[in-house]
């Protein structure tokens, strides 16, 4: 089974170009890592094709931290939990 978790660290700080240690469940994307709204575009396109799931727009509109991000994946990559 994918660790979700990390593969979702490893595409945010492949896309933003920072260390994986600076990217924690807390981490606000927008104010802490500088992301806008095309690198989390970028980002949730990646997470969608690494681990074949599709995020609806409502989902990827609430995103702010990498929990949320997680969150939502797990949504779609572990459906009915």
């Amino acid at each position: 089974m994918e660790n979700v978790e990390e593969i979702i660290k490893d595409c945010i700080a492949d896309i933003i170009v920072v260390d994986k240690s600076e990217v924690n469940l807390d981490t606000n994307l927008h104010n802490d890592l500088g992301v806008d709204s095309l690198d989390l575009m970028e980002i949730i396109v990646r997470v969608e094709r690494d681990l074949d799931i599709r995020v609806s727009n409502e989902d990827a509109e609430s995103i702010r931290t990498v929990k949320d991000l997680i969150d939502v994946t797990k949504k779609y990559y572990y459906p009915g939990l």
